[in-house]
């Protein structure tokens, strides 16, 4: 999505749908007072019931998806793409139509954002936050960068607010202590699992990459601004 904004300066729209579950109709019998009879956020279904909601009302408005990325549409006739990420919508295309198909949303469900990026007004220091990361619209491209909470959350889970950061996110110079975790270390290391950043193979010594997280909360990846079917050689 972001590479079609980069490729041919569609514009974007990122939206969360506010009342996502609260709209789809209860397929099975439910044992529970409640006020309607609509899924519950809690349930494990729900997900997979609102994604069948959310193709419905898509098809409507003549979308179709992709049997290779089921999250993926695109409009039959107008330049328009979605992406969905249960209730975390990612929308591109060209601004007219982008604001036709918000305000089609609308009509559905209860939106938070959908402004039309980038706007001629948007401060290239202020990020648009979505699904755990910071986009920054600059004149080059769009910068990418990790939620700075994360970073934050792990620093403290691990009492590492008073030691310095690291240049790298190697184990050298780290001694690693192979007995078995206790219930407290095993709470931490599994909590650490389930941010965006660490991951298995890292589980040696997850305070190494964190200290080096520390000292690299502005880093990012920039996707620049590109022609279709040309390179960097061309530039040459």
């Amino acid at each position: 999505m972001l590479l079609m904004h980069c490729c041919f300066q569609w514009c974007l729209g990122f939206i969360d749908i506010k009342d996502a579950f609260l709209l789809v109709p209860q397929r099975e019998r439910v044992l529970l007072e409640k006020p309607s009879n609509r899924c519950l956020p809690g349930q494990r279904n729900a997900a997979a019931r609102f994604f069948d909601f959310l193709c419905d009302h898509l098809q409507e408005l003549d979308f179709e998806n992709s049997p290779l990325l089921p999250s993926l549409f695109r409009h039959k006739t107008k330049k328009l793409i979605l992406c969905s990420h249960v209730d975390d919508l990612v929308l591109c295309g060209e601004r007219g139509e982008l604001l036709w198909l918000i305000e089609e949303l609308k009509k559905m469900m209860t939106l938070q954002g959908g402004d039309v990026l980038p706007s001629p007004d948007h401060d290239e220091q202020e990020p648009i936050r979505f699904l755990k990361r910071r986009h920054f619209f600059t004149k080059a491209g769009i910068v990418i960068s990790p939620h700075e909470k994360y970073a934050e959350e792990l620093v403290k889970l691990y009492g590492l607010e008073t030691r310095k950061p690291k240049t790298t996110p190697d184990i050298n110079g780290e001694v690693y202590d192979p007995k078995e975790l206790d219930e407290k270390g095993r709470y931490k290391f599994r909590s650490a699992m389930g941010t965006p950043y660490l991951w298995p193979h890292q589980q040696c010594q997850p305070k190494c990459l964190i200290l080096y997280l520390k000292g690299t909360p502005d880093l990012g990846v920039l996707l620049p601004y590109r022609v279709p079917g040309k390179s960097k050689l061309d530039e040459v």
